[in-house]
């Protein structure tokens, strides 16, 4: 417990923790402005069926209400970007909003997780964090621990997912012909971008074989990455490999998952900064005369 504990708290930058906290918005914000919620207020009523935080509401809400509960979550992520990651109630704001609208939008009858991931990543960064004292000119510090609860949330989202196919499928998820299936059913939807491709592989059974392997694998070891920083890149790649592969064959889209593994896993605030920094003194450098 002693060794998690120091793992979880140890002081990080506060500017990185900000930048993290503004890549998340970004994200937040751009599902909110991309996606047409508004025209969630023509399911019917009869298929309504809204999870629990949604429990008072016995119809879908009308256009206007989704339309405002959009626009309230833009601007709240517009003001996390101006204040460049500094405002955590705008973040509430945004992520609180997005809670809302996926809400309605799984009420159909059909649970959707396309937001899941994305929210579960940002909801350490909604409680504030205690700043850490530091010795001489460094950087503000803050306790770590939302960017390591939010790496901790993605790893177990991926595990639980592959746990659970191996317990309602077992093996046969990987050995048997379900991933043929899948990639015949979805060469036939509209959204499939290579359904050629699918059909193909498809085709070939030690393909979808050695495919649903690595997918189980990718999802089940993915907390290795927690504490294997070597294992980190490899299984982030795989992850994204996988949400691709989704969105070309089958025409699903998961791109917040993408972006979430990316800024949890992948993005280096240190580089980021050390590069600013870097920049801003070469510009600043006295010019040679001689």
């Amino acid at each position: 417990m002693r060794w998690i504990d120091r793992r979880l708290f140890a002081p990080t930058p506060r500017a990185h923790t900000e930048l993290l906290q503004l890549a998340l918005a970004l994200v937040m914000g751009t599902r909110l402005a991309t996606s047409r919620y508004w025209e969630l207020s023509d399911m019917p009523s009869v298929l309504f069926a809204p999870p629990w935080f949604l429990s008072g509401l016995s119809e879908p809400p009308s256009a206007a209400v989704l339309a405002a509960v959009q626009a309230v979550g833009l601007a709240g992520g517009l003001f996390v970007l101006i204040s460049r990651g500094r405002s955590r109630p705008a973040f509430v704001v945004t992520w609180c909003a997005l809670v809302v609208l996926a809400g309605v939008q799984t009420s159909g009858g059909k649970i959707l997780h396309n937001d899941v991931l994305l929210l579960l990543a940002a909801a350490p960064f909604l409680l504030p964090c205690r700043s850490v004292r530091t010795s001489g000119d460094g950087p503000a510090r803050v306790e770590g621990w939302q960017r390591r609860t939010a790496m901790v949330l993605v790893a177990l989202g991926y595990m639980c997912s592959g746990l659970m196919k191996l317990r309602h499928s077992g093996l046969e998820w990987v050995f048997g012909e379900n991933l043929r299936w899948v990639l015949y059913a979805g060469a036939n939807r509209e959204g499939s971008i290579l359904p050629t491709i699918a059909r193909a592989i498809a085709g070939q059974l030690w393909l979808t074989v050695v495919i649903a392997g690595a997918t189980i694998a990718t999802e089940v070891l993915f907390p290795l990455a927690l504490v294997w920083r070597r294992a980190r890149v490899l299984l982030a790649a795989g992850a994204v490999a996988l949400h691709v592969a989704v969105f070309l064959l089958l025409g699903l889209d998961y791109w917040t998952w993408v972006a979430s593994v990316v800024i949890l896993f992948v993005l280096d605030p240190s580089r980021v900064y050390s590069g600013r920094s870097q920049r801003t003194t070469s510009v600043m450098a006295p010019v040679s005369t001689s």
